[in-house]
């Protein structure tokens, strides 16, 4: 969701209320059992070293919402 381009110093991955299910945010790692759980409300920052991916554990797409922080 967050290409690292060197400008981006940290942001806020926020699993909408509205969603049904669990969102793992992390690096290219983000999966079933790797990454930050998100349940639907939750937000969570992070600082960008590299790409952020977010891994979806629900049936269907669903939608995050995403705030950059730049330098």
């Amino acid at each position: 969701i967050v290409t690292d381009d060197g400008l981006i110093r940290s942001v806020i991955v926020t699993n909408l209320s509205t969603n049904t299910g669990l969102k793992r945010v992390g690096d290219a790692g983000a999966g079933a059992a790797n990454g930050v759980p998100l349940q639907p409300g939750d937000s969570v920052t992070l600082d960008v070293s590299s790409d952020i991916y977010v891994y979806n554990a629900a049936a269907g797409a669903e939608s995050v919402a995403i705030t950059l922080i730049k330098d």
